[in-house]
């Protein structure tokens, strides 16, 4: 069963894959397969900004020697990178040159052309993990239990805080950072404007929340469910504005396109399937 999406920052690529089985890679305006191979899709975003080498985690490496592969698609060559971080996010920094491996206490970065770690400082600020250049204090990546960022600033500093009181359940931020949506303990959906700092809406299931995702400007909420409902919800009000039956099975992962166009979902039925995603609500 998929458990894991990632879609490339251009939207033109899908990995799909779960914790301990097989990941594949397609080009979505043809279908064309990239890249199949029985290794772990690490969490993040392990596709690389140019869409020719996505990151991911061999299933059979030593425990106590874990690494990464920087794996080209289509037949490219690959990288090792060495002293991976157990359970963490990846994502690239400085163009592309850089991958952060970043977990809420933990760091480690790699120059990808060459796999060799590079030097950097951290610390930990308010549940998130703040990562930067030993060179000119340049932040690299943010990481926190909702999401990974670019730069640090009160938004992110909000997400933090607030994402981690929810480390044990779903969260997802949208990327302009405006909307933290989060599964409460009680099974409940709260939506969190991080600028005002404050639950602005409640939304209380009557079936069990098993995935979640926020587009990327925070309009729309996906959540799915055990009985392979998808709904969308209004990212404003929690008002529900559509539902499908997208699963036969419980939808196990559910994510949005970084341009808004597509929204991938996997269930425990073994298919993952694309929709697209219109221009109105």
């Amino acid at each position: 069963t998929y458990d894991r999406l990632s879609f490339s920052q251009s939207s033109a690529i899908i990995a799909v894959g779960s914790k301990l089985g097989v990941t594949s890679v397609w080009s979505i305006p043809d279908t064309h397969l990239l890249f199949r191979e029985n290794v772990t899709l690490p969490r993040g975003e392990p596709i690389a900004p140019d869409d020719r080498y996505i990151v991911v985690s061999p299933s059979e490496q030593p425990a106590d020697k874990p690494y990464l592969r920087f794996q080209g698609l289509n037949g490219r060559e690959s990288t090792i990178l060495r002293a991976a971080l157990p359970n963490s996010v990846v994502s690239f920094s400085q163009n592309g040159t850089l991958l952060v491996s970043n977990t809420v206490t933990s760091s480690n970065i790699w120059d990808i052309q060459t796999g060799d770690e590079i030097y950097f400082q951290a610390r930990n600020d308010r549940g998130c993990r703040i990562t930067s250049s030993t060179n000119n204090n340049e932040i690299l990546r943010v990481n926190s239990v909702a999401g990974d960022f670019a730069s640090w600033s009160d938004q992110v500093r909000n997400i933090c805080v607030k994402s981690y009181l929810y480390r044990d359940s779903l969260t997802d931020v949208s990327d302009n950072l405006e909307l933290l949506v989060y599964l409460t303990q009680g099974g409940g959906i709260e939506g969190f404007d991080t600028l005002a700092n404050d639950v602005i809406w409640r939304y209380r299931p009557s079936e069990r929340v098993t995935a979640l995702s926020t587009s990327a400007n925070g309009d729309i909420v996906a959540l799915g469910f055990e009985n392979g409902q998808l709904f969308f919800l209004d990212g404003m009000t929690g008002d529900i504005v559509f539902e499908i039956r997208g699963n036969y099975g419980t939808i196990t992962a559910v994510k949005f396109s970084v341009d808004r166009s597509w929204i991938a979902t996997s269930g425990t039925d073994g298919v993952v399937r694309l929709f697209g995603v219109g221009s109105e609500k």
